[in-house]
């Protein structure tokens, strides 16, 4: 969605891309119930199960899901295909639930100065997971130095590669980097 756009829909938004996905700075996407991308799409319906290896026209080439605009919806889901994808998230306000699936593939995640994310849907508080599923993946988080700014990133990663022979020779384990500011950050870790 090119910059100074507009998509918005009084229901859910639904993108479906064969390659790549990117929701320019100074676009915006309203949505009353949802907002669902998936990036390297080649199944033949819209559910997380529906990608197909088999009909995959560019096998080893995943997606690259940047989003840099204005989403105003209670819930944000985003989908990456088979293979190796790139997500980055650089918004500059953020009143959602976010879930992103990386699928298969050694995934690359990047949180980019999120601002505050304390809204809430249904009694509960809006949180960002990340899951890249499959693969080796790497999740970047770049902390936004405002004192204010408060959210919660949950890295659910639910894929079961991670089998010990792997872990050693360096092929197959997910890497966390939270790259903090000069000022005095806070962190809270749990396993």
């Amino acid at each position: 969605i090119q910059n100074a756009s507009t998509l918005s829909s009084g229901g859910n938004v639904l993108l479906l891309a064969g390659d790549n996905i990117e929701l320019q700075t100074g676009s915006t996407v309203t949505a009353a119930t949802s907002l669902t991308l998936f990036g390297d799409f080649n199944g033949s319906t819209n559910t997380p199960t529906a990608y197909d290896s088999i009909l995959d026209p560019d096998i080893g080439t995943g997606t690259t899901i940047l989003i840099r605009n204005t989403i105003t919806t209670p819930q944000i889901s985003i989908y990456g295909g088979n293979d190796p994808d790139s997500f980055e998230i650089t918004v500059l306000t953020l009143s959602s639930k976010v879930d992103l699936f990386g699928h298969a593939g050694n995934d690359q995640v990047t949180m980019n100065q999120l601002p505050s994310l304390i809204s809430e849907h249904n009694s509960l508080r809006d949180i960002v997971t990340l899951d890249g599923e499959a693969g080796a993946d790497t999740y970047t988080i770049y902390i936004n130095g405002a004192s204010t700014a408060h959210y919660i990133i949950t890295i659910a990663d639910s894929g079961t590669d991670e089998v010990p022979e792997e872990i050693t020779s360096g092929i197959g384990y997910d890497q966390i980097f939270i790259n903090g500011t000069n000022n005095a950050d806070t962190f809270l870790l749990r396993q």
